[in-house]
């Protein structure tokens, strides 16, 4: 005679409430684990600099003051002098002129040349765009001055209180120049001071790197006694290498000592994070940055007879 089966008794209604959260937790869990993953994912990558700099901060006691290798301040930027508009948060290599970047507190004005009141760098389709075209600075025998430097009234942008005009420092580099200069003479101004013979101007489209400088301050370099200007301080550009700045021989320093300015801008040699080593014709020169090096072995007597009149 088979016994009996019993019947599962039923669950009370506490642990059937209970039973039925744990089921919907569970899928929940199921359909959202996708999204939780990203979620956690986004917020470690997005903060990644406040997590490293906790742990580093958290770390360092433990370590005797020793600062981890990768660290770089959160009040210091990289920056590249010839390119204003080139800014990154770790050691790079300009992308545009391929020097290496210099490190700066962040807002920090940057130093300029003597007489340099901006720096704008524009690629050369933007160049072709606006229609800018550059002119030699030369001197002309002006009617009631006698022979002098002169320069086209396009070239000129009068602030009120300043007369400015724009230099091409390297291609593509234009560097904001004050000038003195004399009464007009028919489309012609006399130039007093500012300028040198050989030097290009932009007397096509001057107006425009004028706006630019001023409408996009993020690509113009600050300067002191700027009104106005803003310095970019955040960079899309990604490391990719360590910038190294070589070191000088005593003699090269003394050589250093004795040449000052760079061959190719003028500058002093240290104006552009430090002077360069160029071999050239069985001469050892300094520039200011890895970005004169073309134009000096493009032209090496010219740049030369330079530093022989700087002397």
């Amino acid at each position: 005679m088979s016994e009996p089966v019993s019947e599962p008794s039923p669950l009370s209604p506490q642990r059937s409430a209970w039973a039925s959260l744990l089921w919907t937790a569970r899928l929940i869990e199921v359909r959202l684990r996708l999204v939780i993953v990203l979620l956690v994912a986004f917020v470690v990558v997005g903060r990644w600099e406040t997590w490293r700099n906790y742990w580093d901060k958290w770390t360092r006691p433990l370590l005797g003051g020793a600062a981890y290798a990768g660290t770089v301040s959160t009040d210091t930027e990289f920056f590249c002098p010839m390119c204003p508009g080139v800014l990154s948060d770790w050691p790079a290599i300009c992308p545009v002129c391929h020097m290496d970047l210099v490190t700066r507190r962040r807002g920090e004005p940057i130093v300029l040349p003597d007489g340099t009141l901006s720096r704008m760098q524009l690629a050369p389709y933007r160049i072709q765009q606006a229609g800018i075209h550059t002119t030699e600075v030369q001197s002309q025998t002006v009617e009631g001055v006698g022979e002098c430097l002169t320069l086209p009234e396009s070239a000129v942008i009068d602030t009120g209180s300043l007369q400015v005009v724009y230099v091409e420092s390297m291609p593509g580099m234009f560097d904001g120049v004050a000038v003195k200069l004399g009464p007009r003479v028919g489309d012609l101004f006399p130039v007093r001071e500012g300028l040198k013979p050989g030097q290009r101007v932009a007397t096509s489209g001057a107006f425009l790197i004028d706006a630019e400088t001023r409408l996009n301050p993020s690509l113009a370099v600050g300067y002191f006694g700027a009104a106005g200007n803003r310095v970019a301080n955040s960079s899309q550009t990604s490391p990719r290498r360590r910038a190294k700045k070589g070191k000088l021989s005593a003699a090269d320093l003394k050589l250093v000592e004795q040449q000052k300015i760079c061959p190719v801008t003028g500058a002093d040699l240290n104006s552009m994070g430090g002077p360069v080593p160029v071999d050239l014709t069985g001469r050892r020169v300094f520039i200011c940055c890895v970005g004169c090096e073309t134009a000096l072995r493009k032209d090496p007597e010219k740049h030369f007879k330079k530093l022989a009149e700087a002397k």
